[in-house]
């Protein structure tokens, strides 16, 4: 196989199928392999006129000039020239066009208007990532209050509970294992562990996990409440929200973290604080039906 054919890299780019996720700006593309960076590509150059529509699928041929490896890392950006022209990528594919290399798959799942995001390949080849179980956890919400000890009369009031649910990697202490000789070898590994599980595993985790790491989801749920004793007391609603975790072990090279990672959030319902004006209270679970 000559060694020009090493600098010629496929890229795919698939826009999501959801109402104005195309795109008419100018995309702009930079690779990073595991021996050098390419230049920032503007993909339209090499593409018909407005290529990024909803529901698209381009493929593309980017020769880099030098070889810089298996790619484990892209920067994805648009310049906003056209009004409202947000764009909602939904992954990009990158592979040597001849040669052996594994094809690294980014997942992008987030909306570009004029910035810049980063992403991690999910072959990165020095990530290993294993399920162990799966478990939830009841989270508490913003609480809601009601004051009426002045007495001013009501009985029924609707409450919404919202509760903007972040996807996110949650270390789990500094619990990592390794063979190191001496504690300073173990901290300074355990260091370097992190550093790189933030800068390039997170996105490799993300991306081998199938997860949408750092998408935010606002959830909204109406609570009908209502007392019959609402004279004079001090009513907070504390909502709960049962988020489900995988436990994961991660393993870099020679060390391993344990992590939890969220995939889904749903209301569990809401504890109930009921204070008299001689601050006496009690506690009311409702649970969802």
């Amino acid at each position: 196989m000559p060694e020009d054919e090493y600098k010629k890299y496929i890229v795919q780019i698939k826009t999501q199928n959801r109402e104005y996720a195309g795109t008419d700006s100018n995309v702009f593309l930079r690779l990073y392999g595991d021996v050098g960076v390419s230049k920032q590509y503007i993909l339209n150059e090499y593409l018909d006129s407005n290529p990024f529509k909803q529901d698209s699928l381009i493929q593309l041929e980017l020769n880099n000039g030098k070889d810089i490896g298996d790619i484990y890392k892209i920067k994805l950006s648009t310049d906003a020239t056209v009004g409202n022209s947000g764009w909602l990528p939904e992954y990009v594919t990158v592979k040597n066009k001849y040669g052996n290399r594994a094809e690294n798959k980014f997942y992008i799942n987030e909306w570009l208007n004029g910035k810049e995001i980063e992403r991690n390949s999910i072959n990165y080849k020095t990530l290993q990532i294993q399920i162990t179980d799966e478990q939830s956890f009841l989270i508490p919400g913003q609480s809601k209050t009601i004051d009426n000890r002045d007495g001013s009369p009501y009985n029924h009031q609707e409450i919404v509970f919202t509760n903007k649910f972040v996807y996110n990697i949650d270390y789990i202490g500094n619990y990592v294992s390794g063979i190191f000789d001496t504690e300073e070898d173990r901290l300074k590994n355990f260091e370097w562990f992190k550093h790189r599980l933030e800068t390039e595993g997170k996105g490799a985790l993300e991306n081998q996990m199938g997860k949408k790491l750092g998408f935010e989801e606002t959830l909204y749920k109406e609570a009908d409440f209502s007392h019959r004793e609402y004279q004079y007391k001090l009513y907070e609603l504390t909502p709960y929200w049962e988020t489900k975790y995988h436990r994961q072990l991660i393993e870099m090279g020679s060390c391993s973290l344990k992590a939890f990672v969220p995939y889904s959030c749903e209301y569990w319902g809401y504890k109930l604080i009921i204070t008299d004006r001689d601050n006496n209270q009690k506690i009311e679970w409702h649970k969802k039906p």
